[in-house]
Protein backbone atom coordinates (compact mmCIF):
# COMPACT_ATOMS: atom_id res chain seq x y z
CA UNK A 1 0.00 0.00 0.00
CA UNK A 2 1.28 3.46 -0.85
CA UNK A 3 2.02 5.54 2.25
CA UNK A 4 -0.04 8.76 2.27
CA UNK A 5 1.82 12.01 1.80
CA UNK A 6 1.67 14.82 4.34
CA UNK A 7 -0.56 16.91 2.09
CA UNK A 8 -2.93 14.00 1.52
CA UNK A 9 -3.09 13.31 5.25
CA UNK A 10 -3.93 16.95 6.02
CA UNK A 11 -6.57 16.95 3.28
CA UNK A 12 -8.27 13.84 4.62
CA UNK A 13 -8.14 15.08 8.22
CA UNK A 14 -9.64 18.43 7.22
CA UNK A 15 -12.58 16.71 5.55
CA UNK A 16 -13.06 13.96 8.13
CA UNK A 17 -13.24 16.51 10.96
CA UNK A 18 -16.31 18.00 9.32
CA UNK A 19 -18.15 14.98 7.95
CA UNK A 20 -16.72 12.03 9.88
CA UNK A 21 -19.04 9.05 9.71
CA UNK A 22 -17.12 6.09 11.09
CA UNK A 23 -15.30 5.21 14.31
CA UNK A 24 -12.15 4.76 12.20
CA UNK A 25 -10.92 6.12 8.90
CA UNK A 26 -8.35 4.65 6.53
CA UNK A 27 -6.41 5.50 3.40
CA UNK A 28 -6.13 1.85 2.38
CA UNK A 29 -7.22 0.91 -1.15
CA UNK A 30 -8.48 -2.52 -0.01
CA UNK A 31 -12.05 -3.06 1.20
CA UNK A 32 -12.06 -3.04 5.00
CA UNK A 33 -14.57 -4.12 7.60
CA UNK A 34 -14.35 -3.36 11.29
CA UNK A 35 -16.27 -3.73 14.51
CA UNK A 36 -15.77 -3.68 18.23
CA UNK A 37 -17.20 -2.72 21.57
CA UNK A 38 -16.81 0.29 23.86
CA UNK A 39 -17.79 0.39 27.53
CA UNK A 40 -17.80 3.64 29.49
CA UNK A 41 -19.16 4.34 32.97
CA UNK A 42 -19.25 7.39 35.25
CA UNK A 43 -19.95 6.93 38.97
CA UNK A 44 -20.91 9.95 41.09
CA UNK A 45 -20.58 10.57 44.81
CA UNK A 46 -23.66 10.37 47.03
CA UNK A 47 -24.16 14.16 46.89
CA UNK A 48 -25.38 13.87 43.29
CA UNK A 49 -28.89 13.00 42.10
CA UNK A 50 -27.53 10.25 39.81
CA UNK A 51 -25.47 7.32 41.02
CA UNK A 52 -24.01 6.25 37.69
CA UNK A 53 -24.32 6.46 33.92
CA UNK A 54 -23.07 3.54 31.85
CA UNK A 55 -23.00 2.89 28.12
CA UNK A 56 -22.10 -0.12 25.99
CA UNK A 57 -21.65 0.79 22.31
CA UNK A 58 -20.96 -1.62 19.45
CA UNK A 59 -19.76 0.02 16.21
CA UNK A 60 -19.87 -1.76 12.87
CA UNK A 61 -18.60 -0.35 9.60
CA UNK A 62 -16.96 -0.93 6.25
CA UNK A 63 -15.06 1.08 3.68
CA UNK A 64 -14.05 0.48 0.06
CA UNK A 65 -12.29 2.43 -2.70
CA UNK A 66 -12.42 2.35 -6.48
CA UNK A 67 -9.97 4.67 -8.18
CA UNK A 68 -10.60 8.21 -6.94
CA UNK A 69 -13.90 7.24 -5.32
CA UNK A 70 -14.10 5.95 -1.75
CA UNK A 71 -17.20 4.92 0.17
CA UNK A 72 -17.87 3.95 3.77
CA UNK A 73 -20.74 3.11 6.05
CA UNK A 74 -21.00 3.16 9.85
CA UNK A 75 -23.58 2.24 12.49
CA UNK A 76 -23.82 1.68 16.27
CA UNK A 77 -25.91 -0.41 18.61
CA UNK A 78 -25.90 1.01 22.13
CA UNK A 79 -27.28 0.40 25.63
CA UNK A 80 -27.31 3.36 28.02
CA UNK A 81 -28.16 2.86 31.71
CA UNK A 82 -28.87 5.56 34.30
CA UNK A 83 -28.90 4.41 37.94
CA UNK A 84 -30.33 6.50 40.78
CA UNK A 85 -28.87 6.65 44.32
CA UNK A 86 -31.58 4.26 45.59
CA UNK A 87 -30.52 1.60 43.07
CA UNK A 88 -33.41 2.04 40.64
CA UNK A 89 -32.26 2.21 37.06
CA UNK A 90 -33.53 2.73 33.53
CA UNK A 91 -31.84 1.34 30.41
CA UNK A 92 -32.30 2.49 26.82
CA UNK A 93 -31.17 0.10 24.08
CA UNK A 94 -31.31 0.21 20.31
CA UNK A 95 -29.58 1.13 17.07
CA UNK A 96 -28.33 4.53 15.98
CA UNK A 97 -28.74 6.22 12.63
CA UNK A 98 -26.64 4.80 9.79
CA UNK A 99 -24.23 7.11 7.99
CA UNK A 100 -23.09 6.52 4.42
CA UNK A 101 -20.34 8.59 2.83
CA UNK A 102 -18.95 8.87 -0.69
CA UNK A 103 -15.82 10.93 -1.36
CA UNK A 104 -14.10 11.76 -4.65
CA UNK A 105 -10.45 12.84 -4.86
CA UNK A 106 -9.80 15.85 -7.08
CA UNK A 107 -6.40 15.98 -8.74
CA UNK A 108 -3.31 14.67 -6.93
CA UNK A 109 -3.56 15.63 -3.25
CA UNK A 110 -5.47 18.78 -4.25
CA UNK A 111 -9.05 18.34 -3.08
CA UNK A 112 -11.82 16.01 -1.95
CA UNK A 113 -15.56 16.37 -2.54
CA UNK A 114 -17.83 14.40 -0.24
CA UNK A 115 -21.51 13.60 0.31
CA UNK A 116 -22.80 12.10 3.56
CA UNK A 117 -26.29 10.66 3.99
CA UNK A 118 -27.65 10.11 7.49
CA UNK A 119 -30.23 7.31 7.25
CA UNK A 120 -32.86 7.48 10.06
CA UNK A 121 -32.42 3.90 11.29
CA UNK A 122 -31.90 4.94 14.92
CA UNK A 123 -34.34 4.52 17.76
CA UNK A 124 -36.72 7.47 17.98
CA UNK A 125 -40.25 8.11 19.36
CA UNK A 126 -38.95 7.46 22.87
CA UNK A 127 -40.86 7.85 26.10
CA UNK A 128 -40.06 10.92 28.23
CA UNK A 129 -38.29 8.66 30.76
CA UNK A 130 -36.05 7.15 28.06
CA UNK A 131 -35.37 10.59 26.63
CA UNK A 132 -34.20 11.76 30.06
CA UNK A 133 -31.63 8.96 30.15
CA UNK A 134 -30.20 10.04 26.80
CA UNK A 135 -30.20 13.66 27.94
CA UNK A 136 -27.89 12.70 30.81
CA UNK A 137 -25.54 10.90 28.39
CA UNK A 138 -25.44 13.71 25.82
CA UNK A 139 -22.92 15.86 27.72
CA UNK A 140 -19.89 16.87 25.66
CA UNK A 141 -17.82 16.77 28.86
CA UNK A 142 -18.62 13.11 29.57
CA UNK A 143 -17.98 12.20 25.90
CA UNK A 144 -19.92 8.95 25.58
CA UNK A 145 -19.41 7.10 22.27
CA UNK A 146 -23.13 7.54 21.44
CA UNK A 147 -24.79 10.77 22.63
CA UNK A 148 -27.91 10.45 20.45
CA UNK A 149 -29.60 7.37 19.03
CA UNK A 150 -31.44 9.31 16.32
CA UNK A 151 -31.09 12.68 14.61
CA UNK A 152 -33.42 12.16 11.65
CA UNK A 153 -32.49 11.98 8.00
CA UNK A 154 -29.95 14.49 6.69
CA UNK A 155 -27.73 15.21 3.71
CA UNK A 156 -24.27 16.80 4.01
CA UNK A 157 -22.15 18.10 1.13
CA UNK A 158 -18.52 18.99 1.80
CA UNK A 159 -15.46 20.14 -0.08
CA UNK A 160 -11.84 20.22 1.11
CA UNK A 161 -8.67 21.50 -0.51
CA UNK A 162 -4.99 21.86 0.34
CA UNK A 163 -2.07 23.90 -0.98
CA UNK A 164 1.60 24.27 -0.11
CA UNK A 165 3.05 27.58 1.12
CA UNK A 166 6.76 27.19 1.72
CA UNK A 167 7.27 24.62 4.46
CA UNK A 168 3.59 24.73 5.40
CA UNK A 169 0.69 22.69 4.06
CA UNK A 170 -2.53 24.71 4.33
CA UNK A 171 -5.95 23.08 4.19
CA UNK A 172 -9.52 24.34 4.16
CA UNK A 173 -12.84 22.52 4.20
CA UNK A 174 -16.47 23.55 4.23
CA UNK A 175 -19.75 21.72 4.51
CA UNK A 176 -23.49 22.33 4.64
CA UNK A 177 -26.06 19.95 6.12
CA UNK A 178 -29.83 19.90 5.57
CA UNK A 179 -32.09 17.90 7.91
CA UNK A 180 -35.52 16.28 7.79
CA UNK A 181 -38.17 16.36 10.51
CA UNK A 182 -38.22 13.44 12.94
CA UNK A 183 -39.97 12.52 16.20
CA UNK A 184 -37.51 12.09 19.09
CA UNK A 185 -40.08 11.67 21.88
CA UNK A 186 -43.75 10.78 22.34
CA UNK A 187 -45.57 11.65 25.56
CA UNK A 188 -48.38 9.20 26.40
CA UNK A 189 -50.73 12.10 27.20
CA UNK A 190 -49.54 15.12 25.19
CA UNK A 191 -48.57 13.16 22.08
CA UNK A 192 -45.48 13.34 19.83
CA UNK A 193 -42.86 16.08 19.55
CA UNK A 194 -41.74 16.67 15.95
CA UNK A 195 -38.32 18.29 15.55
CA UNK A 196 -36.38 19.60 12.58
CA UNK A 197 -32.84 20.83 13.04
CA UNK A 198 -31.88 23.94 11.10
CA UNK A 199 -29.37 23.98 8.26
CA UNK A 200 -25.81 23.72 9.60
CA UNK A 201 -22.71 25.18 7.97
CA UNK A 202 -19.13 24.44 8.96
CA UNK A 203 -15.78 25.85 7.97
CA UNK A 204 -12.46 24.33 8.97
CA UNK A 205 -8.95 25.68 8.46
CA UNK A 206 -5.86 23.56 9.03
CA UNK A 207 -2.10 23.77 8.69
CA UNK A 208 0.86 21.50 9.29
CA UNK A 209 4.60 21.40 8.76
CA UNK A 210 7.73 19.50 9.72
CA UNK A 211 10.08 20.99 12.29
CA UNK A 212 13.17 18.82 12.31
CA UNK A 213 11.97 15.24 12.89
CA UNK A 214 8.68 16.43 14.42
CA UNK A 215 5.36 17.46 12.89
CA UNK A 216 3.15 20.28 14.13
CA UNK A 217 -0.47 20.67 13.06
CA UNK A 218 -3.23 23.11 13.96
CA UNK A 219 -6.91 23.40 13.10
CA UNK A 220 -9.87 25.68 13.70
CA UNK A 221 -13.54 24.80 13.05
CA UNK A 222 -16.55 27.12 13.16
CA UNK A 223 -20.16 25.86 13.03
CA UNK A 224 -23.27 27.99 12.55
CA UNK A 225 -26.95 27.01 12.46
CA UNK A 226 -30.30 28.23 11.23
CA UNK A 227 -33.21 27.98 13.68
CA UNK A 228 -34.49 24.55 14.69
CA UNK A 229 -38.28 24.11 14.49
CA UNK A 230 -40.44 21.97 16.76
CA UNK A 231 -44.14 21.26 17.19
CA UNK A 232 -46.27 18.85 19.19
CA UNK A 233 -46.78 17.79 22.82
CA UNK A 234 -50.27 19.18 22.73
CA UNK A 235 -50.04 22.83 21.66
CA UNK A 236 -46.28 23.45 21.79
CA UNK A 237 -44.86 25.08 18.67
CA UNK A 238 -41.77 27.22 18.33
CA UNK A 239 -38.16 27.57 17.26
CA UNK A 240 -34.77 27.25 18.87
CA UNK A 241 -31.57 29.03 17.87
CA UNK A 242 -28.55 26.84 18.65
CA UNK A 243 -25.42 28.64 19.73
CA UNK A 244 -22.41 28.87 17.44
CA UNK A 245 -19.57 26.44 18.08
CA UNK A 246 -15.81 26.80 17.81
CA UNK A 247 -13.21 24.03 18.02
CA UNK A 248 -9.46 24.66 17.98
CA UNK A 249 -6.62 22.20 18.38
CA UNK A 250 -2.84 22.02 18.14
CA UNK A 251 -0.85 18.77 18.00
CA UNK A 252 2.86 18.05 17.97
CA UNK A 253 4.20 14.61 17.06
CA UNK A 254 7.83 13.60 17.30
CA UNK A 255 10.28 10.81 18.18
CA UNK A 256 10.80 10.09 21.90
CA UNK A 257 12.93 7.27 23.33
CA UNK A 258 12.73 5.18 20.20
CA UNK A 259 9.02 5.66 19.72
CA UNK A 260 6.57 8.41 18.81
CA UNK A 261 4.82 10.81 21.20
CA UNK A 262 1.94 13.17 20.42
CA UNK A 263 0.93 16.13 22.54
CA UNK A 264 -2.48 17.71 21.90
CA UNK A 265 -4.13 20.86 23.19
CA UNK A 266 -7.75 21.55 22.23
CA UNK A 267 -10.59 23.86 23.11
CA UNK A 268 -14.34 23.83 22.40
CA UNK A 269 -16.81 26.64 22.92
CA UNK A 270 -20.57 26.73 22.41
CA UNK A 271 -22.50 29.95 22.88
CA UNK A 272 -25.91 29.78 24.58
CA UNK A 273 -28.95 28.97 22.49
CA UNK A 274 -32.21 30.85 22.81
CA UNK A 275 -35.93 30.37 22.33
CA UNK A 276 -38.05 33.41 21.44
CA UNK A 277 -35.17 35.68 22.44
CA UNK A 278 -34.72 34.06 25.88
CA UNK A 279 -31.35 32.45 26.60
CA UNK A 280 -31.42 28.75 27.42
CA UNK A 281 -28.26 29.24 29.51
CA UNK A 282 -26.55 26.21 28.02
CA UNK A 283 -23.27 27.83 26.99
CA UNK A 284 -20.23 25.67 27.59
CA UNK A 285 -16.47 25.82 27.25
CA UNK A 286 -14.31 22.73 27.21
CA UNK A 287 -10.54 22.42 27.08
CA UNK A 288 -8.19 19.47 27.23
CA UNK A 289 -4.58 18.43 27.00
CA UNK A 290 -3.30 14.95 26.30
CA UNK A 291 -0.03 13.13 25.73
CA UNK A 292 -0.02 9.83 23.85
CA UNK A 293 2.93 7.61 23.06
CA UNK A 294 3.50 4.67 20.74
CA UNK A 295 6.34 2.22 21.22
CA UNK A 296 7.04 -1.05 19.38
CA UNK A 297 7.21 -3.87 21.93
CA UNK A 298 7.28 -6.76 19.44
CA UNK A 299 7.19 -7.27 15.66
CA UNK A 300 3.42 -7.68 16.00
CA UNK A 301 2.41 -5.11 18.63
CA UNK A 302 2.75 -1.47 19.70
CA UNK A 303 2.11 -0.19 23.22
CA UNK A 304 0.24 3.15 23.51
CA UNK A 305 0.07 4.84 26.94
CA UNK A 306 -1.87 8.09 27.33
CA UNK A 307 -2.43 10.88 29.86
CA UNK A 308 -5.30 13.36 29.60
CA UNK A 309 -6.86 16.25 31.51
CA UNK A 310 -10.06 18.02 30.44
CA UNK A 311 -11.97 20.89 32.00
CA UNK A 312 -15.54 22.10 31.49
CA UNK A 313 -16.89 25.57 32.27
CA UNK A 314 -20.68 25.44 32.08
CA UNK A 315 -23.34 27.97 33.00
CA UNK A 316 -24.63 25.46 35.58
CA UNK A 317 -21.18 24.66 37.03
CA UNK A 318 -17.64 23.48 36.32
CA UNK A 319 -16.03 20.08 35.93
CA UNK A 320 -12.58 18.52 35.79
CA UNK A 321 -11.39 15.04 34.82
CA UNK A 322 -7.84 13.68 34.79
CA UNK A 323 -6.82 10.18 33.90
CA UNK A 324 -4.44 7.72 32.35
CA UNK A 325 -4.84 4.87 29.92
CA UNK A 326 -2.98 2.09 28.19
CA UNK A 327 -3.61 0.72 24.73
CA UNK A 328 -2.19 -1.97 22.51
CA UNK A 329 -2.22 -2.14 18.71
CA UNK A 330 -1.63 -5.70 17.49
CA UNK A 331 -1.18 -7.00 13.96
CA UNK A 332 -2.95 -10.36 14.21
CA UNK A 333 -2.42 -11.36 10.58
CA UNK A 334 -1.22 -9.64 7.43
CA UNK A 335 -4.72 -8.26 6.84
CA UNK A 336 -6.22 -8.04 10.30
CA UNK A 337 -5.42 -5.98 13.38
CA UNK A 338 -6.77 -5.44 16.87
CA UNK A 339 -6.73 -2.28 18.96
CA UNK A 340 -7.57 -2.42 22.65
CA UNK A 341 -7.46 0.26 25.33
CA UNK A 342 -8.40 0.82 28.96
CA UNK A 343 -8.63 4.18 30.75
CA UNK A 344 -9.39 5.36 34.29
CA UNK A 345 -10.31 8.93 35.25
CA UNK A 346 -11.09 10.83 38.43
CA UNK A 347 -12.51 14.33 38.84
CA UNK A 348 -15.36 16.44 40.12
CA UNK A 349 -18.43 18.45 39.14
CA UNK A 350 -19.42 21.74 40.77
CA UNK A 351 -23.20 22.08 40.40
CA UNK A 352 -24.80 25.51 40.88
CA UNK A 353 -28.34 25.90 42.19
CA UNK A 354 -30.52 28.95 42.86
CA UNK A 355 -32.90 29.02 45.82
CA UNK A 356 -36.26 30.81 46.01
CA UNK A 357 -34.58 33.97 47.28
CA UNK A 358 -32.18 34.16 44.33
CA UNK A 359 -29.16 32.94 46.29
CA UNK A 360 -26.62 30.78 44.43
CA UNK A 361 -25.02 27.77 46.06
CA UNK A 362 -22.46 25.31 44.70
CA UNK A 363 -22.33 21.62 45.56
CA UNK A 364 -19.26 19.58 44.58
CA UNK A 365 -19.59 15.92 43.69
CA UNK A 366 -16.73 13.64 42.85
CA UNK A 367 -16.86 11.32 39.87
CA UNK A 368 -14.87 8.35 38.68
CA UNK A 369 -14.92 6.85 35.21
CA UNK A 370 -13.50 3.88 33.40
CA UNK A 371 -13.40 3.17 29.68
CA UNK A 372 -12.67 -0.08 27.88
CA UNK A 373 -12.58 -0.53 24.11
CA UNK A 374 -11.67 -3.27 21.67
CA UNK A 375 -11.75 -2.87 17.87
CA UNK A 376 -11.02 -5.40 15.15
CA UNK A 377 -10.10 -4.35 11.59
CA UNK A 378 -10.03 -6.75 8.64
CA UNK A 379 -8.99 -5.95 5.09
CA UNK A 380 -9.97 -8.11 2.13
Amino acid sequence: MRRPGRREALLVLSLVSIVSTLPAQTLSRRPIGFGGVELREYRFDKTFSVRSIRQVAIPVGATASLGRLSTDIGWYWAATTLTQPDGLFRRVTGPTDTQVRAAYAIGREVGVASVVVNLPTGRDRMSPADFEVLGAASSSFLAFPVNAYANGGSLTAALAGVLQAGAWNLGAAGSIRANRTFTPVVDPVAGPLNYRAGVEGRIRLGADRLVGPSRIAAGLTLSGFRDDAYAGLGTVRGSYQPGRRWIGEVTVTGPVLGGLATGSLWGYRRSAGDTAGVSIQNAERLAGISITGSWVVSPMADLEPTLEVRHAALEAGDGLLAGAGLGIRARVTRRSSLVGAVRWERGFLDIQSVDDGGGVSVVRTGLTSWHLSVFVRQSF
